[in-house]
This record gives C-alpha cells, sequence and structure tokens, in this order.
C-alpha cells in the first residue's frame, strides 16, 4: 500500500486550488477532484479524465493511480473530503449558524441570506447541500472574506448532526421545529428528535448559542437555561399573523430588541410565519434593526416548489412541491383553507419516507381533510389509497401519469388550487396541464 498523503498536504493541494469538485463533468480547469464513490459510481474512474480537463490535482482512494505528483493517495476520499473540511473550517474565525429541524430549513436560511446580506457578506448553504458530502463541500467555499455563514444540517439517520457538527463547528443553532420526517430511519419520533437535538448537545458542550423554539412540544422540555427562547409571549419574542390573504401577509413581531413591529411577510401562509420570526431573531443577534429587516424582506423570493404563488391557465396554483410530512402537510391545509379566496381544490401526492409509520399517517391525513370543506380532491400515490379509503370521497390514482387525463375535470370548478407533496410526487409537473386549461 502506498503512504497515504498527510493533511497538510491536502491542505496545501487545496489551498493552491480554485476549488473543490466531485463531478468531472462539471470540473472547472484548476479544481482540486475528490474521487467519491456511490452507490453506481467510482470516481477513481475519472480522476485521470478530471486532470485531463485540468484539475489541479486528485484525490483518490485507489492506490492502482499513485504514481503522477498530481494524483494524491488516501485511504478513504470521502474522509478525507470531511477531514479537509473541518480543518479549513477551523481557520477561519466567523460565527456559524447552523439550521435544521423537520419543516422550514430551507425557507429560514433563505430568509437569512436576505436579511444578513443587508449588512454582511454571508454565505449560505446553496441548494440542498446538507449533508455529509454537501456540508463539507460548503465548508471548502468558505473564504476569509466572508463575514459569517448559515449552513442548513440535513439528517435522515442518528448521529448525523453530530458529524456535521463535528465538521462544521458551528457557533449558533436553531432547530425549526420537530415533526414526523425521515421516520422510515428513525422508527420512532424520540430517535428523530433526539438526533436534531445533538445540535444543541453540541452547542451546550462548547458554549455556544441555543435559539429555541419554545412552541414546539418536542423542544420546549430541552434543558437550556441559557438557550434563547423565542414563539412564545413569556420569551419576549412572538409573531401574530394580522393580515393573510393570496395578495400578501402581514404580521406582527415582538422582540425585547426592537419592541413591536409590523412586517409584510413574503411567506405564504400563517403556519410559516414562525420561520419568519426565528430568522428575525438572529438577524436582531447580529446587529439588524427594523429597517435592515424591511429592506432583507423586500429581497427574499421562495425557492421553487416551496411556497409559492404561481398562475396556470385559470387556476391560481399554490405550489408546495418539494416536501410533504405529517406536521408539514397540517400546516399547508390549515394554511390552505384558511386564505379567503376563490373556490379551492386540492392535489396531494404520497408522504415518503415514513417506513412502518405510512399506512397510519395517510389514514390520519384521511381524517384531516375530512374536516376540511368539501372541495374537489385529487390523491395520488400508492400511499394515498389509505388516505382516499379514509376519506370516502374525492378521487385518487396510483400514478401522476394516471391522474393526468381526467385532472381537469376532477377540478372543474376550482379556481384556487393545492399542489402539495414529497419530492419523489414531483407535482410542478402537473403545471402545464393546469396552464392548457386556458385554452380548453
Amino acid at each position: 500500500m502506498p503512504v497515504p498523503t498527510p493533511l497538510h498536504q491536502l491542505y496545501a493541494a487545496f489551498k493552491a486550488s480554485t476549488g473543490v469538485c466531485t463531478d468531472s463533468r462539471t470540473l472547472q480547469p484548476g479544481q482540486l477532484f475528490v474521487a467519491l464513490k456511490g452507490p453506481s459510481f467510482d470516481g477513481n474512474s475519472f480522476a485521470e479524465t478530471a486532470l485531463a480537463r485540468g484539475a489541479s490535482a486528485a484525490v483518490v482512494d485507489d492506490p492502482r493511480l499513485v504514481g503522477p505528483p498530481t494524483v494524491l493517495w488516501v485511504p478513504d476520499a470521502l474522509a478525507a473530503l470531511q477531514a479537509l473540511a473541518r480543518h479549513h473550517r477551523s481557520q477561519l474565525d466567523l460565527p456559524v449558524v447552523a439550521i435544521t429541524g423537520s419543516n422550514g430549513k430551507t425557507t429560514t436560511k433563505d430568509l437569512l441570506r436576505a436579511l444578513l446580506g443587508v449588512r454582511y457578506s454571508v454565505f449560505v448553504t446553496p441548494g440542498n447541500l446538507n449533508n455529509h458530502i454537501g456540508v463539507p463541500l460548503c465548508l471548502l467555499q468558505l473564504t476569509p472574506a466572508h463575514a459569517l455563514a448559515v449552513l442548513e444540517l440535513g439528517d435522515n439517520h442518528p448521529g448525523e448532526i453530530a458529524l456535521l457538527c463535528d465538521l462544521a463547528q458551528p457557533t449558533h443553532g436553531l432547530i425549526t421545529n420537530l415533526g414526523e420526517d425521515h421516520l422510515e430511519g428513525y422508527g420512532t419520533m424520540a430517535v428523530n428528535a433526539a438526533t436534531k437535538l445533538e445540535l444543541f448537545d453540541y452547542l451546550q458542550a462548547r458554549g455556544g448559542t441555543c435559539l429555541l423554539n419554545a412552541a414546539d412540544p418536542w423542544l420546549a422540555p430541552y434543558p437550556a437555561p441559557t438557550a434563547l427562547r423565542y414563539n412564545t409571549p413569556e420569551s419576549g419574542y412572538a409573531i401574530q399573523v394580522t393580515t393573510l390573504g393570496l395578495n400578501g401577509t402581514e404580521v406582527q413581531i415582538d422582540s425585547p430588541v426592537s419592541g413591536t413591529e409590523t412586517y409584510g411577510s413574503p411567506l405564504l401562509g400563517g403556519g410559516v410565519q414562525e420561520n419568519l420570526l426565528a430568522a428575525v431573531v438572529v438577524a436582531e443577534l447580529f446587529g439588524l434593526g427594523p429597517a435592515d429587516i424591511r429592506a432583507g424582506l423586500a429581497r427574499y423570493t421562495p425557492p421553487a416548489n416551496r411556497g409559492e404563488l404561481k398562475t396556470a391557465g385559470q387556476f391560481t396554483v399554490w405550489l408546495d412541491a418539494y416536501n410533504a410530512n405529517p406536521s408539514s402537510r397540517a400546516s399547508t391545509l390549515a394554511d390552505f383553507f384558511a386564505v379567503a379566496g376563490p373556490p379551492k381544490a386540492v392535489v396531494l401526492s404520497d408522504m415518503l419516507e415514513l417506513g412502518a409509520a405510512s399506512a397510519e399517517a395517510h389514514q390520519r391525513l384521511g381524517a384531516l381533510l375530512a374536516q376540511y370543506p368539501k372541495v374537489p380532491t385529487v390523491l395520488i400515490g400508492p400511499e394515498m389509497a389509505q388516505a382516499h379509503r379514509t376519506l370516502g370521497w374525492g378521487q385518487w390514482y396510483p400514478t401522476r401519469a394516471a391522474a393526468e387525463p381526467n385532472l381537469l375535470a376532477d377540478l372543474a370548478g376550482a379556481k384556487l388550487v393545492l399542489l402539495k407533496g414529497s419530492r419523489g410526487g414531483a407535482l410542478e409537473k402537473l403545471l402545464p396541464l393546469l396552464a392548457a386549461s386556458e385554452r380548453a
């Protein structure tokens, strides 16, 4: 076996590069290529291609590639990437705000991009680079020019948040809420909660700042006497929706820093406004005032498929098709039916990654739908058969393709349509069909 490349040499190669790339197809000249493995690929097979395309060096874990000085051998390329990211983070003296939770991570992260960007050069997790590969790639994009960083931490199995904290070394942490997400990997809510609370455990042990949503029943009991609690009147940080509608939402935020302020919220619906409150609490922690916050909110645009309001033919579409679990689905339905507006319809697809809890969760969804006004309802996916049986009316289709031929007829009379589903449902692909209604 060859001698492993030491970390200091890997770091020197990184510093001499223009950044890190793990996909030879997107590699730019001067980047350091790291040969990761996946279920159906081995990055070592593309190391020579990466070097031919201008990579400054290639980090590989296949000893057969050792020889050229631009090939840096390590026993495990993923472990090397993580060690490189951890070391790089340790060289930078800047606050890192880590965000995790069942719902609202990306919304809160993007709100902070808009708010903190008013005053600071802030790095924010791009896209969904929030796992054991994505977080290291984010950390390696940090530079001394950044005043602070906001990182999204994703999880689907125990110990994952602890690992990401070890890499990112956050100084501040926020758990948006705890709900029934990724139960396929966790089995129980208790295990799910314990995993996300690994963020607070990390901060508590190191004197960091925990921002605790005291209104969440899973988070409120967490023994963190020094935590900055919010979202209850007792905490001093509270939010109230004063105007709720498709043309805009207005909220009143109480804060011990700024007093009572009214803001126009860019978020669609009432249940997601606690994400805005969390972002305001963080922004005030870093010195932003009401004028800064208003300027930041004016810059915010919702990420694709996450609470967007779109026009498609004769329909106004409430598009929330990136993620769905029982808690987010319940919140979105409450918001949707609370908004006064034109005749409504609902199109829902399966909630995924619930494991053994899936059948019961979809049955509960059917019972929940039965509590709302009877509107045109289309349920899509094999798991939704449970919801349909419990509901007792509406239309059910095993796939999105099976629903398409009858969709416009099923939605007859509606003008406002909710599309809500997990990423695997890809309900945004129904938009062209809805848009065609204008010509029907």
